[in-house]
Protein backbone atom coordinates (compact mmCIF):
# COMPACT_ATOMS: atom_id res chain seq x y z
CA UNK A 1 0.00 0.00 0.00
CA UNK A 2 1.25 3.51 -0.82
CA UNK A 3 2.17 5.74 2.07
CA UNK A 4 1.37 9.47 1.85
CA UNK A 5 4.35 11.76 1.42
CA UNK A 6 5.47 13.86 4.31
CA UNK A 7 5.45 17.63 3.95
CA UNK A 8 9.25 17.64 3.52
CA UNK A 9 9.13 14.89 0.90
CA UNK A 10 6.40 16.74 -0.97
CA UNK A 11 8.40 20.00 -0.92
CA UNK A 12 11.51 18.16 -2.14
CA UNK A 13 9.51 16.55 -4.97
CA UNK A 14 8.11 19.93 -6.00
CA UNK A 15 11.60 21.46 -6.11
CA UNK A 16 12.83 18.62 -8.34
CA UNK A 17 9.77 18.90 -10.57
CA UNK A 18 10.28 22.67 -10.86
CA UNK A 19 13.93 22.12 -11.88
CA UNK A 20 12.97 19.58 -14.54
CA UNK A 21 10.13 21.67 -15.94
CA UNK A 22 12.36 24.73 -16.01
CA UNK A 23 14.60 22.93 -18.50
CA UNK A 24 11.81 21.94 -20.86
CA UNK A 25 11.70 24.14 -23.92
CA UNK A 26 8.42 25.29 -25.35
CA UNK A 27 8.16 26.66 -28.85
CA UNK A 28 4.92 27.35 -30.69
CA UNK A 29 4.42 26.42 -34.34
CA UNK A 30 5.31 29.89 -35.62
CA UNK A 31 8.58 29.93 -33.68
CA UNK A 32 9.49 26.44 -34.94
CA UNK A 33 8.82 27.48 -38.54
CA UNK A 34 10.86 30.69 -38.15
CA UNK A 35 13.77 28.71 -36.70
CA UNK A 36 13.55 26.20 -39.55
CA UNK A 37 13.50 29.00 -42.12
CA UNK A 38 16.59 30.48 -40.47
CA UNK A 39 18.40 27.11 -40.71
CA UNK A 40 17.58 26.97 -44.44
CA UNK A 41 18.65 30.54 -45.07
CA UNK A 42 21.98 30.04 -43.28
CA UNK A 43 22.88 26.71 -44.91
CA UNK A 44 25.89 27.27 -47.17
CA UNK A 45 24.97 24.97 -50.07
CA UNK A 46 21.87 24.57 -52.26
CA UNK A 47 19.20 22.50 -50.54
CA UNK A 48 17.85 19.43 -52.29
CA UNK A 49 14.34 19.48 -53.74
CA UNK A 50 12.22 16.42 -54.51
CA UNK A 51 9.96 15.53 -57.40
CA UNK A 52 6.22 15.09 -57.12
CA UNK A 53 5.97 15.41 -53.34
CA UNK A 54 2.26 16.10 -53.56
CA UNK A 55 1.81 12.63 -55.10
CA UNK A 56 3.99 10.62 -52.72
CA UNK A 57 2.29 7.62 -51.16
CA UNK A 58 2.16 7.16 -47.39
CA UNK A 59 4.97 4.59 -47.68
CA UNK A 60 7.17 7.24 -49.30
CA UNK A 61 6.34 9.77 -46.57
CA UNK A 62 7.43 7.18 -44.02
CA UNK A 63 10.96 7.07 -45.46
CA UNK A 64 13.60 8.29 -43.02
CA UNK A 65 14.83 11.73 -44.03
CA UNK A 66 18.49 10.65 -43.98
CA UNK A 67 17.70 8.11 -46.74
CA UNK A 68 16.56 10.80 -49.17
CA UNK A 69 19.18 12.07 -51.64
CA UNK A 70 21.01 15.28 -50.79
CA UNK A 71 20.63 17.69 -47.91
CA UNK A 72 17.14 19.18 -47.85
CA UNK A 73 15.22 21.53 -45.58
CA UNK A 74 13.89 18.36 -43.93
CA UNK A 75 17.44 17.13 -43.32
CA UNK A 76 18.31 20.40 -41.59
CA UNK A 77 15.28 20.11 -39.31
CA UNK A 78 16.00 16.46 -38.52
CA UNK A 79 19.57 17.34 -37.52
CA UNK A 80 18.68 20.31 -35.31
CA UNK A 81 19.33 19.55 -31.61
CA UNK A 82 16.81 22.18 -30.50
CA UNK A 83 14.05 20.45 -32.46
CA UNK A 84 15.04 17.14 -30.81
CA UNK A 85 14.46 18.65 -27.37
CA UNK A 86 10.99 19.62 -28.60
CA UNK A 87 10.16 16.08 -29.70
CA UNK A 88 11.30 15.69 -33.31
CA UNK A 89 12.93 12.25 -33.69
CA UNK A 90 16.70 11.98 -34.20
CA UNK A 91 17.99 12.00 -37.80
CA UNK A 92 18.33 8.22 -38.10
CA UNK A 93 14.65 7.78 -37.16
CA UNK A 94 12.99 10.95 -38.44
CA UNK A 95 10.62 10.43 -41.38
CA UNK A 96 9.03 12.89 -43.78
CA UNK A 97 5.74 12.20 -41.95
CA UNK A 98 7.42 13.10 -38.64
CA UNK A 99 8.50 16.44 -40.12
CA UNK A 100 4.97 17.12 -41.35
CA UNK A 101 3.48 16.27 -37.96
CA UNK A 102 6.10 18.20 -35.95
CA UNK A 103 5.55 21.40 -37.94
CA UNK A 104 1.80 20.76 -38.44
CA UNK A 105 1.56 21.06 -42.19
CA UNK A 106 0.03 19.08 -45.03
CA UNK A 107 1.58 17.23 -47.91
CA UNK A 108 0.45 20.06 -50.21
CA UNK A 109 2.28 22.57 -48.00
CA UNK A 110 5.39 20.35 -48.05
CA UNK A 111 5.18 20.45 -51.83
CA UNK A 112 5.08 24.27 -51.80
CA UNK A 113 8.63 24.61 -50.49
CA UNK A 114 10.41 21.30 -51.15
CA UNK A 115 9.26 20.25 -54.62
CA UNK A 116 11.19 20.78 -57.85
CA UNK A 117 8.14 21.13 -60.13
CA UNK A 118 8.80 24.85 -60.66
CA UNK A 119 12.53 24.37 -61.12
CA UNK A 120 15.28 25.20 -58.67
CA UNK A 121 14.57 27.60 -55.83
CA UNK A 122 17.18 29.21 -53.62
CA UNK A 123 17.57 28.48 -49.92
CA UNK A 124 16.31 31.98 -49.22
CA UNK A 125 13.18 31.37 -51.29
CA UNK A 126 12.61 28.07 -49.48
CA UNK A 127 12.94 29.92 -46.18
CA UNK A 128 10.39 32.53 -47.31
CA UNK A 129 7.95 29.80 -48.30
CA UNK A 130 8.37 28.10 -44.92
CA UNK A 131 7.80 31.44 -43.18
CA UNK A 132 4.56 31.88 -45.16
CA UNK A 133 3.21 28.79 -43.37
CA UNK A 134 3.23 30.72 -40.08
Amino acid sequence: MNKPLSTDQLKESLVILDQVLGRVQVMDRAAKLRRWAKLCREYGFPLALYHGLEYWYRSQLDIEVHQLPGVSAMTLAANDPEFHTLGLPRPDQCTVSDIMEFFSFSQQQLHEFSCDCGGHISNDEQARRIERLV
